[in-house]
């Protein structure tokens, strides 16, 4: 898995801040810059997509929206660190946060493929994504009901 302390020894379900901590993913559904209501506090939300499995992230540093939306958009590997993992399922980045693009080649896993108008090319393709993002789809209906 492409999430790791050291090279050998995985991530737990605590939260770490170590800053040896990496994870290599790839940037996906990057949120505009929000406004918390009660503190005044920005913040946006997007997907990490890594090897094995999808985070959802939420980042306190409005001043990264620009550079993971264009991550995102190139569809360019990164490898962050310096971020804390809860619940081995969320991720929170912040302004110490250190994003660095990455060769494809080193990744050894590729993007989940959307189509030019963001819907997914196939149901596979949704095991990669993160809990409770929020994904277009297009169907055809084989055989419609009539009503009971």
């Amino acid at each position: 898995m492409s999430l790791s302390l050291s090279n050998t020894e995985p991530i737990a379900t605590v939260v770490r801040s170590e800053v040896d901590k990496y994870i290599d993913c790839y940037i996906h559904s990057v949120s505009p810059v929000k406004r918390k209501a009660e503190n005044n506090r920005k913040y946006f939300y997007c997907s990490l997509q890594a090897k094995e499995k999808s985070y959802r992230a939420i980042c306190f540093s409005p001043e990264k929206q620009s550079e993971l939306s264009t991550l995102g958009k190139l569809r360019s590997p990164v490898k962050l660190q310096n971020f804390k993992l809860y619940d081995n399922k969320d991720i929170l980045l912040g302004k110490h946060t250190d994003i660095r693009p990455i060769d494809k080649e080193s990744v050894g896993f590729q993007p989940v493929t959307f189509t030019n108008t963001g819907l997914i090319e196939n149901i596979a393709a949704l095991n990669k994504l993160a809990s409770e993002q929020l994904v277009s789809l297009k169907a055809e209906a084989v055989y419609v009901y009539g009503v009971k």
